[in-house]
């Protein structure tokens, strides 16, 4: 879950270049440069999630078990209503990596940002 809550702003939030990027005071989202400081946190979010086998166990995606069941007409119970949270889970993070995958690989095809404009003041006061 901390992987997701660090995994889904990157992806479904607009980043704020002039924020978060070095000199990005004269940055602007549609500049069309590359945003070093987005793929760096691009890359360590998909680099927490290597020792955990990019969370692509089934373990990974256990619901606890107070979910609701379903009882079906003759009393069998299952849990429908679990396997379909953990599969919306693991939809979700494969969809996750997929998109950060294309996200990372899309802004390392872009160009570095000219630095900002230098100005020396000349007034003497």
């Amino acid at each position: 879950q901390d992987w997701l809550a660090a995994a889904i702003p990157l992806v479904y939030e607009p980043w704020n270049s002039a924020k978060s990027e070095k000199w990005g005071a004269h940055r602007s989202e549609s500049e069309g440069y590359r945003r070093e400081a987005y793929c760096k946190a691009i890359q360590r979010c998909l680099n927490a999630a290597t020792p955990f086998q990019n969370f692509m166990h089934p373990h990974y995606f256990q619901i606890p078990e107070q979910q609701p069941t379903i009882t079906t007409n003759n009393n069998n119970t299952h849990s429908s209503t679990t396997k379909t949270k953990t599969h919306q889970i693991r939809e979700q993070t494969c969809h996750l990596f997929m998109t950060l995958r294309v996200t990372l690989e899309m802004e390392e095809k872009k160009g570095f940002a000219p630095p900002p404009a230098i100005s020396f003041n000349q007034d003497p006061s």
